[in-house]
């Protein structure tokens, strides 16, 4: 074989891997899953909210964001402690029991800070938006927990 024949091989060769490694990247980023929606972006979105209403829902939602963070934190720090119950040889049913009062409450006031929140966003919509907005509820709570959770069902 003449080093001519060996080296048209090569490119020949070269230039299907390169065909073969754009396929595969051009189908990678295809099959990668659409970004899940946020819901201030379905918000928006749905409600064709104008810029003065998207004014006043960034303030809601970024006053909504410190008071979860916050919650988030407490959260955090009461599950170090209640981890922590692990350093003693037998259980401490009373710090048990107290610490998980304490999730429990933080869970509680996450809900609660959330549904106030959505009554802020709903008195800052027009009459025709807040009928959008309660049909649109189902869809806000599916955005907001796991890709694969259904809106609850009303009886």
């Amino acid at each position: 074989m003449t080093k001519e024949k060996l080296l048209t091989y090569l490119v020949i060769v070269l230039v299907l891997l390169n065909a073969v490694l754009i396929i595969f990247v051009l189908t990678d980023r295809q099959s990668k899953p659409p970004r899940r929606p946020q819901v201030f972006e379905v918000i928006t979105e749905r409600l064709n909210l104008d810029r003065d209403q998207q004014t006043k829902f960034n303030k809601l939602r970024h006053d909504h964001r410190r008071k979860m963070d916050s919650l988030d934190n407490s959260f955090e720090q009461a599950m170090l402690n209640y981890f922590d119950l692990l350093r003693d040889s037998s259980v401490n049913k009373q710090a048990q029991d107290s610490i998980e009062t304490i999730m429990g409450n933080i869970e509680k006031q996450k809900a609660k800070t959330t549904l106030l929140h959505f009554f802020q966003v709903k008195s800052i919509l027009r009459q025709d938006q807040k009928s959008k907005f309660d049909d649109l509820t189902p869809e806000l709570i599916k955005v907001m927990g796991s890709r694969n959770s259904k809106p609850p069902k009303r009886d």
